[in-house]
């Protein structure tokens, strides 16, 4: 039997586990523009993320 109960992460929490990841994670908005960019991502390729918060994810040949 499965306790546990379908709540959601807290948002806090779930900023933590990504910058904690060694995996480049970035996530984008229904723009195709960055909204998320961890530490990893940014050693992966060289941009900060207050370099590409916000703009199209162009900037790495990534297309929707």
């Amino acid at each position: 039997m499965n306790t546990m109960d379908n709540t959601t992460l807290d948002p806090k929490m779930a900023s933590l586990l990504l910058e904690s990841m060694a995996d480049g994670v970035f996530t984008l908005n229904e723009k195709g523009e960055i909204t998320l960019w961890n530490k990893a991502i940014e050693r992966i390729t060289g941009y900060k993320a207050d370099e590409v918060l916000g703009r199209s994810c162009d900037i790495l040949d990534f297309n929707l």
